[in-house]
């Protein structure tokens, strides 16, 4: 696992060292587990956690679907999306 994540509890929930992201928001409202994972993994294999050999993207994808869901709306959004730029865009 990567540095500071791994598992945790009998049901091998995994975890992370805070990130700020999470962090920043929760200051404005109380995050489920499950929105704080998505919000954590949105960056997939992008993350360096990933890159650096970390399975607990993996796991988080595994265990809540909503983070898998974030991740590829963000990278829709980011490749798909904004890379036509607004006189390409068809919906």
């Amino acid at each position: 696992m990567g540095k500071g994540a791994g598992l945790c509890g009998r049901r091998s929930v995994p975890v992370w060292p805070r990130r700020k992201s999470v962090y920043l928001v929760e200051h404005f409202v109380r995050l489920k587990k499950e929105e704080a994972f998505a919000i954590r993994w949105h960056m997939g294999g992008f993350d360096d956690a990933v890159r650096g050999g970390s399975y607990a993207m993996g796991n988080a994808f595994e265990k809540f679907p909503l983070a898998v869901k974030l991740h590829m709306a963000d990278m829709y959004a980011s490749y798909l999306i904004e890379a036509r730029g607004p006189q390409e865009q068809t919906h």
